[in-house]
């Protein structure tokens, strides 16, 4: 467009990050005072606006679109603005207000999609009048205006798929801010927690301002697992009773795989998970003050609908108590669990020999170094190194892994090192496990399960429950049950 195009390469690689305003004339000095801030002007009569930068809303974009590269893909932003409730009762409520912002935020992204720099994204603007800094006045925000406006988009865009597709897996909700209102950022997470949304934090606000610069790493990307609580680690760094109950995990499912193979066959498909061919393990670590810990093995069993199905978790502590009648809830230390699919008739292959848990290899890929660089004495910037690899196939399927797949974060955070100048955060190592479509870890507990586990942790605080990013157990997440919303 002519009167407003895109500011072209500013910074690296042609990415597009404000607009250019044609034929501005000087502000006088009275809407100068009123309505500009600014800093190192002497000459404040001579301003006259020129160009109109977003850099945190261009890096947010590019780490988005890097989500999914699908040009069939339809993405809608929804921008969220709201105004706070000055202290000084005679200034105008609206005089810090976002909405404007928000217009300019929609017209910068057409003016980009209609360059040819992005793909076509449709803005829709949400403003409320509410007071941003209050939690009462956000609540009613999200649950009036907000969810259903989320509600009304996932409406109009996914409808009945004739495969029988989840609705979840067809649209995906993805949640960007910075600082911000804490009592806004806090609601607006609660209220689309059901969409499980990928979270895109801006942690550095003020690159573009100090370098004339844009840098990925300004903005971490977690996968809902991820930002919820802490992301997987990998398994092959277990370590004490977790490392000894994920080892347990990967030997059963190694024996449920000979089973699966076994030329003699087996009842599974027929009879034990007859209902929906999904094979759930349980791994349960029992402890006994003065005994050494002691290890149980469950497994679902889906044998009639009137009965309803019998969980890998309940079964597992079932088992446990009939081994020992004297067992207490503050003697169980932690269950782990891991969903498997029966592969279909006439796709099975030779029985798996005998295998070590999976090892990750480090990663090899060092991304470029920021602009703020890092101290002296050795010490190296904050960076994160990243590298993808595939779960391997089941030895059981003699078929490839199917082409769409998701993708789990696996993260190593290392120790905080202190130096005699500061405190340096070590490199941290992110891995991606592309797990395949059919896979349905990590698997959390039904309802009826997570009830059982709630009344452990009622005495045992520390009970907690051990799932994986994949059914061949690359990484792993811990979560106290004592923590879960009742």
């Amino acid at each position: 467009d002519a009167a407003y195009p895109v500011v072209p390469d500013v910074a690296d690689g042609g990415v597009p990050c404000g607009l250019v305003l044609k034929n501005a004339t000087p502000w006088p000095a009275a809407r100068l005072a009123n309505e500009l801030k600014y800093k190192g002007w002497e000459d404040a009569t001579a301003l006259a606006p020129r160009r109109v930068y977003f850099p945190l809303l261009a890096i947010l974009v590019r780490a988005w679109l890097r989500q999914c590269d699908d040009r069939n893909v339809e993405r809608v932003v929804l921008l969220v603005s709201g105004c706070g409730t000055p202290r000084d009762a005679t200034k105008d409520a609206k005089a810090n207000s976002t909405e404007h912002v928000a217009a300019l935020m929609e017209l910068f992204l057409t003016r980009v999609a209609a360059a040819g720099n992005l793909p076509s994204i449709k803005v829709v603007r949400l403003h409320s009048e509410a007071n941003v800094f209050r939690y009462d006045e956000n609540i009613s925000f999200v649950r009036h205006e907000l969810e259903p406006a989320v509600a009304r988009l996932r409406t109009s865009r996914v409808v009945d798929d004739p495969d029988g597709a989840d609705w979840y897996a067809r649209f995906r909700v993805s949640l960007a801010f910075a600082d911000g209102s804490p009592a806004r950022v806090a609601t607006i997470r609660t209220s689309l927690r059901g969409y499980r949304p990928t979270c895109m934090y801006v942690w550095q606000l003020k690159t573009f301002w100090q370098h004339r610069c844009l840098v990925d790493d300004d903005v971490e990307v977690l996968p809902f697992e991820a930002s919820e609580a802490v992301p997987a680690t990998p398994t092959a760094l277990a370590e004490g009773e977790v490392r000894l109950v994920v080892d347990e995990v990967a030997r059963l499912r190694t024996n449920w795989e000979r089973a699966v193979a076994a030329p003699a066959g087996h009842d599974m498909a027929r009879f034990w998970h007859r209902k929906s061919k999904k094979v759930v393990l349980a791994v349960l670590l029992v402890q006994k003050p003065g005994e050494p810990p002691k290890l149980y093995h469950g497994a679902n069993m889906e044998v009639s609908m009137p009965t309803g199905s019998l969980c890998a978790e309940r079964n597992v502590i079932g088992s446990a108590l009939a081994d020992d009648l004297g067992l207490k809830r503050s003697h169980l230390r932690c269950v782990a669990v891991l969903g498997l699919a029966l592969p279909p008739p006439g796709e099975l292959g030779p029985a798996p020999e005998p295998s070590s848990p999976v090892r990750i290899k480090e990663p090899f890929e060092t991304p470029p170094a920021s602009p703020r660089g890092g101290g002296g004495d050795g010490d190296s910037p904050e960076r994160s190194l990243t590298v993808e690899f595939a779960a391997s196939p089941s030895p059981i399927g003699k078929s490839p892994p199917s082409p769409s797949s998701r993708r789990q974060m696996v993260r190593v955070y290392p120790k905080m090192r202190h130096s005699t100048k500061k405190k340096v955060t070590p490199a941290s190592t992110t891995s991606f496990v592309h797990a395949g479509a059919g896979d349905m870890n990590p698997l959390r507990p039904c309802g009826a399960c997570a009830e059982w586990l709630r009344k452990i942790a009622e005495v045992n605080p520390e009970f907690y429950i051990i799932t994986f990013t994949d059914d061949r157990c690359h990484g792993h997440y811990v979560e106290p049950v004592s923590v879960w919303p009742v």
